[in-house]
């Protein structure tokens, strides 16, 4: 399928025939990995998840007292987001970084300010998320934003004012001037 017909579809400007939103779905589910599931699959497995989280009130507390388990969960996460996002740091120069404060003398500043700021983020998320009556919220989202990108982006904390695009991959991001009102949307979704 081109851009501009994908692109139709998205501004709702004409619809996508039967066939082609099967092949759509099948694309997707073998692209994702996912095996189709049916509505009523999907709710009893969520109303799995409740009964079991009712035996852990709070997992984020465990974890958050276990110095071992919190180190190891910051450096996971940490170096698996920025993997993703092009990061060259191993798991242990990741680990170097945060845990040693040490610097990685064949790496660039960007990738360990990158590392230094997620550490911060996810300090600053699990602080967050302990207190009473924390929401997750585009004021959240926002502030979190501005934590990964300090020193690193002029425009942190703020919504990107330029168009992209995912080098290698034919997902289509948002446009920059609905950005806001995407977030705001998803912000009420999560509530």
């Amino acid at each position: 399928m081109s851009f501009p017909t994908l692109n139709s579809w998205l501004h709702e400007k004409s619809q996508p025939r039967k066939k082609a939103v099967e092949r759509i779905d099948v694309y997707y589910l073998n692209i994702t990995g996912q095996n189709r599931i049916s509505d009523s699959e999907i709710q009893a497995k969520k109303d799995i998840v409740v009964l079991k989280s009712n035996d852990y009130p709070s997992v984020l507390n465990y974890i958050v007292s276990r110095q071992d388990i919190y180190e190891q969960m910051i450096v996971s996460l940490t170096y698996n987001t920025n993997s993703i996002e092009g990061s060259t740091l191993s798991e242990n120069e990741t680990a170097q970084i945060l845990l040693e404060n040490r610097t990685v003398a064949s790496k660039t500043l960007v990738e360990q300010l990158e590392a230094k700021n997620h550490q911060s983020a996810l300090v600053y998320l699990f602080k967050y998320l302990q207190r009473d009556n924390n929401q997750i919220n585009e004021m959240l989202i926002l502030k979190l934003h501005s934590i990964l990108m300090n020193s690193i982006q002029s425009d942190a904390g703020c919504y990107r004012q330029h168009g992209v695009r995912i080098l290698g991959s034919e997902v289509i991001t948002a446009n920059y001037l609905k950005v806001a009102d995407l977030m705001k949307q998803l912000s009420q979704d999560i509530e």
